[in-house]
């Protein structure tokens, strides 16, 4: 008995014995890993922060939840001491704000300022929050990313803005630089495949609002977008503003759609601008250097001045609180600004024109019918039974037009969960957010739209004759 109780003692030492050497083997790797990834780190000025989070412009403390802006002095070639440093973004309005002011590092070669997460809540365009350094507190102290290239991929997202932006852990990367490649992408008209019926439909940013019948939404059929460039200024330096040569094609497309799906009614989320018919120089489509190529004169189609005379179009107009009638803008809808009492005011304007006996089919937009157009047409897709899945996939086609403007799906889904009290739309069927919004609608005493008229418009927007 004593020989056997031996034996496994002896056995059982020297597989603890084992068991602790291969832990320290183990552990010696581990360790020997941890200091390979600390050596492989470089950091600069001396400080915490790693040359990459100076390249990125700032660095993720995922611990306490805080990002630090960190403005470089030798990557951004700043010779002259800024007056004013402060990060200018989405989340501040875009103006001086005492919590992102920037301080310099004893370093003297960079400055920075640290903020919680929960103070970068508004996202940009992007989707993401989205920055600028501003140096002097003036509209000309901006410090311009797009031509710095040592900011990585996409972390400058390519919008005619080239904000930068904030990318959170676990987002896909690959997803927004495909993003912000398609943001940064403007189409010329020898781009685009016009012949396709569905491109022309891209091409003039038209096609039918998910959940209803006979609504479609659109680029405004007359009213051009236009551009600034050096080379069309005149003697007197004025503004130099000019449209490309795809608008005259675009502008006759979209009329040449609102005939084709007979369109009776238009609602314009913009203001009447019948009387505001301007002439611009018309320059090529080149990005870089647009040369002039005559001039572009703006006038109401023959089919467009049909709905006018018939008094099927409504030019929308709210009142704000200075008494004043106002056009719904987009700060809001997407900026700190944001006010449901005009959101919701003009949304019964549109009901109230529609309970009228204004015909089918229907067509809304505002300019280029993106914000606007696209947060309406959101909120009348909702009430009409279609998913977030549906929304959000006919928000994002507007990218489509290729204009070197992008609005992400993000910024209207925290529009849409903020406004009507939901925690996380992604999941929402159709139902469950008709619902969400029916109850929105009709229980807030101080903006409610009755349930009547809600049910009035869904009517309209969905009968099938």
């Amino acid at each position: 008995m004593e020989k056997r109780l031996t034996n496994k003692r002896r056995i059982f030492a020297m597989t603890l014995t084992l068991l602790l050497c291969w832990g320290g083997v183990l552990a010696g790797l581990v360790s020997c890993s941890s200091d390979d990834d600390d050596k492989s780190i470089e950091y600069k000025y001396g400080s915490k922060y790693t040359v990459d989070e100076f390249k990125k412009c700032y660095s993720d403390n995922r611990t306490n939840k805080t990002i630090t802006f960190l403005l470089d002095s030798e990557l951004w070639e700043i010779t002259e001491e800024p007056s004013k440093p402060y990060v200018r973004g989405s989340f501040n309005s875009w103006k001086d704000d005492a919590n992102f002011k920037l301080t310099k590092d004893e370093s003297e070669k960079f400055y920075s300022v640290t903020v919680p997460y929960s103070s970068l809540i508004a996202l940009g365009n992007s989707g993401h929050p989205e920055y600028k350094f501003n140096t002097d507190g003036t509209d000309n102290g901006y410090l311009n990313a797009y031509d710095k290239d040592f900011i990585p991929e996409p972390y400058c997202f390519h919008t005619s803005d080239n904000n930068l932006i904030i990318i959170y852990e676990g987002e896909d990367i690959a997803d927004i630089k495909e993003c912000s490649k398609v943001a940064g992408t403007w189409k010329a008209l020898s781009d685009w495949n016009l012949t396709d019926e569905k491109e022309v439909e891209l091409f003039a940013n038209f096609r039918k609002v998910p959940g209803t019948t006979n609504v479609y939404r659109s680029w405004h059929p007359y009213k051009v977008k236009t551009h600034k460039a050096d080379a069309f200024k005149t003697t007197d330096n004025s503004k130099g503003t000019f449209v490309r040569a795809t608008e005259p094609t675009r502008e006759e497309k979209i009329i040449g759609l609102y005939e084709k799906y007979g369109i009776k009614t238009d609602i314009c989320l913009s203001e009447d601008e019948t009387n505001n018919l301007l002439e611009y120089a018309l320059g090529t489509d080149s990005i870089d250097n647009p040369q002039s190529d005559g001039t572009y004169q703006e006038e109401i189609p023959t089919y467009y001045k049909g709905l006018l005379d018939a008094k099927n179009v409504l030019h929308m107009t709210f009142t704000n609180e200075k008494g004043e009638e106002e056009v719904m803008a987009y700060k809001y809808i997407y900026q700190s600004s944001y006010n449901e009492k005009y959101l919701n005011d003009a949304l019964q304007c549109i009901i109230d024109f529609v309970k009228e006996a204004h015909p089918a089919p229907y067509d809304i937009h505002c300019r280029l019918g993106n914000d606007r157009t696209g947060y309406y047409c959101a909120v009348i897709s909702g009430l009409c039974g279609a998913s977030w899945k549906e929304i959000a996939e006919d928000y994002q086609l507007s990218n489509k037009t290729y204009l070197g403007e992008y609005r992400d799906q993000r910024l209207l889904k925290q529009v849409f969960e903020k406004q009507f009290k939901i925690a996380d739309i992604a999941n929402y069927n159709g139902a469950q957010l008709k619902e969400a919004m029916y109850t929105y609608y009709t229980t807030n005493d101080q903006l409610k739209v009755s349930k009547e008229d809600l049910d009035a418009l869904v009517a309209k927007f969905t009968a099938t004759e």
